[in-house]
């Protein structure tokens, strides 16, 4: 008799990655032993993401889409913040998962059954997972004037060099990647290299923002609404706002303006 987990495996192989297995998963789970839930809830998001299929399992008809984009609406950002908080706590793999199993199956906050696998759906297409634990105490932290000072050793025409190149067409990443590198490999010190490559990320995370935008006025003008197409010109207040403030905290994406924190 197979295992609960390599049911999991075996489905992933073999079904489309979409609302539908998560139902079929997410009965799995929940009738599995209690001790199992959290290494499978663990296996499944790994394998959903990146176990291959060849859709030689057709699984029944869940919900239409329109349903589903309704109750992700409804209960996504939830289930995004309960995700982050559990995640901020430190907690082993095993630990973290346990937490998030329980809350998506006992929680009143999801009273129904369509909405518990609406939030393993959000879970498993979500870019902060899977979760590894990650010991905080080693990072590097920096006051804010130091930040600044390695800012301006580094220099504006190195800045812009490096968002030039990130931005530049080349014919392999790993040309990309080794003229970053090399920026990185001439700063004189740890705490430079650092500093440099926190501008690397902001510089990424805004661009993937900006393509994120890009996707979601892509689906807005594909919906058929009375409004104006929407256009990264016209609506550069909304660019600005989505781009340049985390909706959480209200800080500073923006590359040029540097936040160290």
């Amino acid at each position: 008799m197979k295992s609960n987990e390599e049911k999991i495996k075996e489905l992933c192989s073999a079904a489309e990655a979409d609302i539908r297995l998560c139902w079929v998963v997410y009965t799995i789970i929940d009738k599995a032993p209690e001790v199992e839930k959290a290494a499978l809830l663990e296996s499944f998001i790994i394998g959903y993401k990146n176990t291959p299929s060849d859709h030689s399992l057709e699984l029944p008809h869940f919900m239409s889409n329109k349903q589903k984009n309704n109750l992700l609406k409804r209960y996504g950002r939830q289930v995004d913040k309960r995700m982050v908080t559990i995640q901020n706590m430190g907690l082993s793999e095993n630990a973290f998962y346990e937490k998030l199993w329980k809350y998506i199956s006992t929680t009143p906050a999801l009273p129904t059954f369509e909405s518990r696998v609406i939030a393993l759906y959000n879970c498993v297409i979500d870019e902060r997972l899977p979760y590894y634990k990650v010991d905080h105490s080693a990072a590097l932290t920096m006051e804010q004037e130091v930040y600044e000072s390695f800012i301006a050793s580094i220099g504006d025409r190195n800045l812009g060099r490096m968002k030039f190149i990130l931005k530049a067409d080349f014919s392999q990443r790993t040309e990309q990647a080794s003229l970053i590198m090399q920026m990185i490999d001439a700063c004189e010190s740890f705490e430079e290299r650092t500093v440099f490559l926190s501008r690397v990320i902001a510089c990424l995370k805004t661009e993937f923002q900006r393509m994120e935008l890009r996707n979601f006025a892509s689906v807005l003008n594909s919906e058929g609404n009375n409004r104006s197409p929407f256009s990264l010109d016209d609506d550069e207040d909304i660019l600005e706002e989505v781009l340049l403030f985390d909706d959480e905290d209200g800080e500073s994406d923006d590359p040029d303006k540097p936040y160290f924190g």
